[in-house]
């Protein structure tokens, strides 16, 4: 007889965790940061050439970053990065 590589039982999916989230949105120079988890402990802001710009500590889930400069960048809290134009 020939065994089958199938077996018959409980099939579950995998758990996958999930980043959090968070906003961004411009007012002036400034980039407002909003609905931050209290997971991501710091934020950190890079121009598009990846040269860290900004860093600083996650107190609130929002908060604002002052910028001086138009520009694109890249903020990152704790695993995610988003894309904001400031002009």
């Amino acid at each position: 007889k020939s065994s089958s590589s199938s077996k018959k039982g409980k099939s579950a999916l995998p758990t996958v965790a999930v980043a959090p989230q968070f906003m961004l949105s411009v007012v002036g120079r400034d980039i407002q940061v909003s609905g931050v988890s209290e997971l991501a402990p710091s934020y950190t802001v890079f121009d598009m050439q990846g040269h860290v710009l900004r860093k600083g500590d996650v107190h609130s889930s929002s908060f604002t970053i002052p910028m001086g400069n138009a520009g694109n960048y890249l903020v990152r809290i704790g695993s995610r990065v988003r894309c904001v134009s400031v002009k």
